[in-house]
């Protein structure tokens, strides 16, 4: 996965929601786009922050595994899996896996993109050993109100600036 700036992630994502179909579900097959990520020594951690086409219908995502899923509101859904440090194993950080997905409506789509093709961010961390969910969800919801702007969703989701007080 490549990573590019704001305003190439930004041109790609809307290319890919535009070539969006009920028969092309995964649009030019982008499928990721990274807009941040910093790595530690020997690459063996990083923090990565990546938008795509989700795959699901937003009334279909689901936890991931034995991960957490929280509805903000009709246009908002919060998913995540955290990996504690593996013990005993020196240097040890814990993984987490965030992702909000977005019903945003994207100009010059297909009609049916916003029910078939929400907007999915997704945070890694397997970097800072940070194991709140508020803080990384705090971060991965601020980019997803940039994002949300820049692609223009025409349906006006409703980003809050924190996650609900049920995400501990």
């Amino acid at each position: 996965m490549a990573s590019y700036d704001f305003t190439e992630a930004r041109d790609l994502l809307l290319d890919d929601f535009r070539a969006w179909g009920p028969q092309t579900p995964y649009g030019n097959g982008t499928q990721s786009v990274r807009v941040c990520s910093i790595s530690g020594p020997a690459n063996t951690a990083r923090y990565r922050l990546a938008y795509e086409v989700s795959k699901d219908r937003l009334g279909a995502v689901r936890p991931p595994g034995r991960g957490s899923m929280v509805r903000v509101n009709d246009d908002i859904v919060l998913t995540s899996s955290w990996r504690p440090p593996v013990e005993g194993l020196p240097g040890a950080v814990g993984r987490g896996t965030y992702a909000v997905h977005v019903a945003c409506r994207i100009p010059e789509a297909d009609p049916g993109q916003l029910d078939g093709a929400p907007l999915k961010g997704e945070l890694e961390d397997s970097l800072t050993n940070e194991s709140s969910a508020r803080v990384h969800y705090t971060h991965l919801l601020h980019s997803a109100r940039v994002m949300v702007k820049a692609l223009g969703c025409t349906n006006k989701p409703v980003v809050p600036a924190q996650p609900p007080a049920a995400v501990k």
